[in-house]
């Protein structure tokens, strides 16, 4: 979903937007802000929400899926262990 999303035009869009906000963590917006920015302007900070909280998302699947690696590679360097001892 993410590469179908940022082929788009509207997901470029969306990259360039994050990348702006990640340059400039320290810019917030606040409710004067949101009124003053057009319904376009809200759709993109809506979507990029959006797309921050898949990266978030997808971030977590990852370190998750490493954990889970680790500790299935742990078990089995334990196993090997086990057996050489035995040897």
């Amino acid at each position: 979903m993410n590469e179908i999303l940022l082929e788009s035009r509207h997901g470029a869009d969306l990259l360039e937007a994050y990348k702006e906000l990640m340059n400039d963590m320290s810019e917030v917006i606040t409710l004067n802000d949101l009124k003053d920015m057009d319904s376009q302007d809200v759709k993109l900070l809506h979507d990029l929400i959006k797309f921050m909280d898949v990266a978030m998302q997808s971030t977590i699947f990852v370190i998750e899926t490493v954990r889970s690696i680790d500790r299935s590679q742990d078990k089995l360097l334990s196993e090997v262990r086990e057996l050489k001892a035995k040897l």
